[in-house]
Parts: C-alpha cells; sequence; structure tokens
C-alpha cells in the first residue's frame, strides 16, 4: 500500500483517538448542563441543542454511529423544548433515559477506540477507495501541481530549440529571455536528443529544414543530405519519439512541440501536425505570437492549489475535513472561533469557505452575513457543512450567502468532488469579473482593492511594500503607423512579459489604456527599481513586426514604457500611493522616458496622509 496513504489514514486515526479520548468530558458537559436546567438555574435548553448538535455531527464524522443516533435523538427534544420552554415529566424521564444510554455507548466506545488505536476510519461509502486512487495515480488538480517541479533553479520555464541557423537562434534566444523562458540551443538533432535524456524542456522548438542538413556532429548524412532518420518520422508518433522511453517514464509530461519554418509550405505544415506539433510559425518568428502560445501551452504548470478556509469550532472535525480536502492536492486553512474569521480571511486569499452552521458566539448564518456584507468576498463560495436537516435552516443559508449545504458525514469523495466544482467554477467567474480581457491582467477596480488589501497586510505585518505605474511610450503612435491589432500585440506582450518577470505574489493589472499598475508586496523602492529597470529593459529590445497603415510596407519596429514607483509605508494609504507613483511616472516622462523613477518624500511629498510612526 503507498506510504502516503498510510501516513493519511495514521493522521486520521489519530484525530479519532483524539476525539474518542474527549467523548466522556462532551458527555460531561451535556450531563451538567441538563442538571442545572433540571434545577432552573441560568443555563437553557438552546445550549443543550447545541451541544446535541455538535455531538451529532462530530460522532458520525468520526465512524461513532450509535453515539451519534443518541444524540441526535436529544437533539430532537431539546430543539423542542427550547421553542416551548419548559418539559413534561414523561419527556424528563426518557431525556433521563437517552443520557444514560449516551453515557454507557460512550464509555463503550471510548474502550473500544483505545484498544485498536490504528483501526482505520469506517468508510463510509467509497470515500477511503477514492482517498486510494487519490494516493494512486493523483488527481489531476495534483498532477498539475507536479508539473511545476522541473523548472530550472531561478523559476524559469525552459524550452530547447533546434535551429541550424546560429545568428536566428541567438536572437530567438535572447528575445525569449526578455518574457522569462530560458531557452537551450541545439544546431543538430543528436545534440538535441542527448540533452533531453538529461534535462526535461518544458517545450521544444523545432525548425522544419533541419530534417533537411547533414548531422554534423556524427558526420553521418543520408544520400540526400538529410539525418539518417527524418524528423518527421521521429515526431509522427505523438510528438514524443524523440526522447527515450526511460526519460519519457521518469518525466512529468509530454513537452510540446512548436515547429519554425522559413516558407510557407502546405506539405510542412501538414507534416508538423501529424507529427504531433502545438504550433507553426514562420520566420521572422513574430515574438509575441510565439510567446503567447508558449504561455498557453505551459499555462498548466502555473496551477495553484485551491485554497479551503474551514470554519468548524469542533477542532477534530475540521482537521479531519482539512486532511481530506488536502490529500486531494488542495490548501486549508482552519479556523475554529468565527470571530476570527474575518482576518483569516484578510491574510490569505481563500477560494471557497468551509463552514459549521452551529456554532458558538457567532452562528453560520450570522457569519455568512458578515462576510456577504463585505463586496470583496461577494464572489468567494460559502459551502455550509452541518448535521442540520432542517430544510428551512437550509433555504436561511442559502438566503443569508451560502451557495451550498453539505450534510454531515459527507464521504470524502463527494466533498473532494463538490468542493473541487465549486472551486473550478468561482475561479473561471472571478477571473472573468477581475480580469481585463485583453491582457488577462487584474483590472483598474481589482487592483485599487487589492492595493488596500496589501496596505492592511504590511501594517499589521510592519513590512513595506512598492506600488508602480507603467505607461507605454508614444503608444498612440504605434495604434496610428500599424493598427490596432499591433497595438493590441504590444500590449498583451508588455503583460506577459510582466507575469513572467514578477514574482507570483506581486498583484499586475492594466489601469487603463495603455498603463499598467503592479503591487508588489515585502518589497523596498530600491529593490522595485532594480526589477522594474531590468524589466524596462527587456521590453525595449524586443523587436515587433507590423505593417505600416500609410505605405503597406513590413518592419520591424520597438516600443519602450516609462514607470513612476511609490513605497508604503514613505506613502502611508493607497491614495497617497497612487498619487506619488503617478507624479514619478510623469517625472519619467519629462526626463525624455524609457526610465523609472522612484518617488522621493522630499520631491514628492504626500498629498493626503501622515507618515506612519515607524
Amino acid at each position: 500500500m503507498d506510504r502516503a496513504f498510510v501516513d493519511f489514514q495514521a493522521e486520521l486515526s489519530a484525530l479519532r483517538q483524539t476525539y474518542a479520548d474527549q467523548i466522556l468530558d462532551k458527555y460531561g458537559q451535556i450531563e451538567t448542563v441538563w442538571q442545572r436546567v433540571q434545577r432552573q438555574q441560568q443555563q437553557s435548553y438552546a445550549t443543550l441543542y447545541q451541544l446535541a448538535h455538535r455531538m451529532r455531527g462530530s460522532a458520525a464524522t468520526f465512524g461513532f454511529l450509535e453515539l451519534g443516533q443518541v444524540a441526535q435523538q436529544l437533539e430532537e427534544h431539546f430543539k423542542q423544548l427550547a421553542a416551548v420552554g419548559t418539559a413534561t415529566p414523561e419527556q424528563v424521564e426518557q431525556i433521563n433515559h437517552l443520557l444514560n444510554d449516551l453515557k454507557t455507548i460512550a464509555q463503550q466506545s471510548r474502550q473500544e477506540a483505545s484498544g485498536s488505536p490504528a483501526t482505520p476510519l469506517p468508510d463510509p461509502g467509497l470515500g477511503h477507495e477514492f482517498i486510494k486512487r487519490l494516493f494512486q495515480v493523483g488527481s489531476p488538480l495534483k498532477a498539475a501541481q507536479r508539473h511545476s517541479t522541473h523548472r530550472n533553479k531561478h523559476g524559469n520555464k525552459l524550452v530547447f530549440l533546434l535551429e541550424p541557423d546560429p545568428q536566428i537562434a541567438q536572437d530567438l534566444s535572447t528575445q525569449m529571455s526578455y518574457f522569462g523562458y530560458q531557452v537551450h540551443t541545439f544546431g543538430t538533432l543528436s545534440a538535441l536528443e542527448a540533452a533531453i535524456q538529461r534535462t526535461w524542456p518544458d517545450a521544444l522548438i523545432l525548425d522544419v529544414a533541419l530534417s533537411e542538413v547533414p548531422d554534423v556532429a556524427t558526420g553521418v548524412s543520408s544520400p540526400q543530405g538529410c539525418c539518417p532518420i527524418p524528423l518527421w518520422e521521429r515526431c509522427a508518433t505523438g510528438a514524443t519519439s524523440l526522447i527515450t522511453d526511460e526519460a519519457l517514464n521518469n518525466a512529468p509530461h509530454h513537452p510540446p512541440i512548436l515547429f519554425i519554418a522559413a516558407r510557407e509550405d502546405m506539405r510542412d505544415r501538414l507534416k508538423a501536425v501529424r507529427a504531433g506539433g502545438a504550433g507553426y510559425f514562420l520566420k521572422p518568428v513574430a515574438i509575441s505570437a510565439l510567446v503567447d502560445q508558449l504561455d498557453h501551452l505551459t499555462a498548466v504548470s502555473t496551477a495553484e492549489p485551491y485554497r479551503i478556509l474551514v470554519v468548524d469550532d469542533e477542532v477534530e472535525q475540521a482537521e479531519y475535513y482539512a486532511h481530506v480536502l488536502e490529500t486531494a492536492g488542495m490548501q486549508s486553512r482552519v479556523v475554529t472561533d468565527p470571530m476570527q474569521v474575518m482576518q483569516a480571511l484578510g491574510e490569505w486569499e481563500t477560494d471557497l469557505i468551509l463552514m459549521d452552521m452551529h456554532m458558538p458566539g457567532c452562528t453560520g448564518l450570522e457569519l455568512a452575513a458578515v462576510i456577504r456584507q463585505q463586496p470583496i468576498y461577494v464572489s468567494t463560495p460559502i459551502v455550509f457543512l452541518s448535521v442540520e436537516t432542517d430544510l428551512d435552516q437550509h433555504r436561511a443559508a442559502m438566503h443569508q450567502g451560502g451557495d451550498q449545504f453539505l450534510v454531515k458525514p459527507i464521504p470524502p469523495a463527494d466533498l473532494v468532488i463538490e468542493v473541487t466544482g465549486r472551486v473550478q467554477r468561482s475561479r473561471i467567474l472571478r477571473s472573468l469579473m477581475e480580469r481585463d480581457s485583453l491582457t488577462g491582467l487584474l483590472k483598474h477596480t481589482t487592483v485599487k482593492e487589492q492595493l488596500q488589501l496589501e496596505i492592511k497586510r504590511a501594517q499589521r505585518q510592519r513590512s513595506v511594500l512598492a506600488f508602480a505605474m507603467l505607461d507605454i511610450d508614444h503608444f498612440k503612435q504605434v495604434n496610428d503607423t500599424y493598427g490596432h491589432a499591433t497595438g493590441d500585440q504590444v500590449l498583451r506582450s508588455l503583460a506577459r512579459m510582466l507575469q513572467q518577470r514578477l514574482r507570483r505574489t506581486d498583484a499586475i493589472g492594466r489601469y487603463g489604456g495603455e498603463e499598467f499598475a503592479i503591487i508588489l508586496p515585502d518589497t523596498t523602492g530600491e529593490a522595485a527599481l532594480k526589477v522594474l529597470d531590468e524589466i524596462r529593459n527587456g521590453f525595449a529590445h524586443v523587436q515587433y513586426q507590423g505593417r505600416d497603415t500609410t505605405t503597406n510596407a513590413s518592419c520591424e519596429f520597438g516600443v519602450t514604457f516609462s514607470c513612476g514607483i511609490a513605497t508604503f509605508p514613505t506613502y502611508s494609504d493607497a491614495n497617497c500611493l497612487s498619487e506619488a507613483a503617478d507624479r514619478a511616472l510623469y517625472q519619467a516622462k519629462r526626463q525624455g522616458r524609457n526610465q523609472v523613477v522612484l518617488a522621493n518624500p522630499v520631491l514628492f511629498p504626500p498629498l493626503h496622509g501622515a507618515l506612519p510612526p515607524f
């Protein structure tokens, strides 16, 4: 059996044992409150109802089904008494009888659990078989995450380029490096094959002409001057027969293959398709189109784990469901005090909230209402997970902004499927709402909201952040000279370059038109200046292909951008940061463009607010 699955079972068994050790204490809480109610002290049937309700849910989750059934009967009695306020002698006798049963079953359950600490949790349905499959073959999400492990030490995507012309190979390599790709160039097929056996690339780019030149490395040539085994034949079985079985077995996935060619030829295009080529580009290669395709083909390697916030006052239950979700490749964070949920949401970007219905101090309904009152969390799915079976309560939960109601106990497989579906749909919808359709970057409003959040985070953590505004120089001339389609290509290429060169923790947005905004958490002004100046230099060297709309002549051209940076806490709020960065940007424009300027509080004093006291 897979070691990871054994460890997972051991963790769940440990949680069950911890819960079993506390069963008598939990029974004692119910008994104590019941006695106080009988003596007409300050305890209520509502408290008893909550205690019985929680025991019902937790007992079922950990497989103590008989205990859960008795707790459910008590829950129903206490719910009824909470409504009327007084128990009849018959009801008192029934409750006392049930409490005696509950105590006996609690003692037995604890003894059974203590006698077999390694006993696996009971499988409610197909849950454990599903978990086994996750460990044996991996979920799609986990598979996607595994793809991200084969990067070079700098985190750049690795591309192997097979190109016989050294100058073209060098030019393409240099241009692609500006977009964060590390390119290894090869002049012969044998050299490429040898490299693949040592290192696995993220993508292959092959010149179709290489199949028509001799392999100078081996000195072997065909009578027609071709490689001993034509490239087309090597690729014809799915674009991967360049790679040995041994290398393939050790590889995380098949790298996509793109072809480049010096001339338009339908036969070569057809061969490329039959060889499994994912793209075909004519020379001179339009670098922005090539990078677009590479980004698309390797996008799976940037898949982020789903982040689930589990809110449940029962620690063992919360940990149990968190383990189940983590087994499926998700990340989870547990909050057992509902009063701490807003802080957790502010500190940890959450894809979905998995919430209990009945919690002390703040019910799930109340907590959902609080969350939904804040616009930034309107699109975050809230899934209730409770033993509550009252349909009126389910409707109330949906009315308060809940997206789904799951009933405990739920098989692990069902929980993973439900959460996965919700997060997938949520991410798609959120992307449509938050992302600019042309560049895929954050929209203006989302950048402003994100800036507010990052400033709050920096204040709590007493850290720094940098905010940058970029503007493409003379962009109107690009549109006027080469047309808006070419202008859009320039915008997309700058967006790709920013995404490739900056960290995942940085927020990048299109502020409007040709203007971009970037939030760099935990970054000083000097560090932001250095990295953005490197990007500026790389962007200035990118060559675009366009056709002059006046002369209809095809030509290459370059574009530059100017940038202004301001930092927190030098500028203490979002308005101050934006104004300072904007003024620094216009300073860069006035100084001749194609440069980055860091806002100086002496030259650019804050227009709003005061410097914070640290």
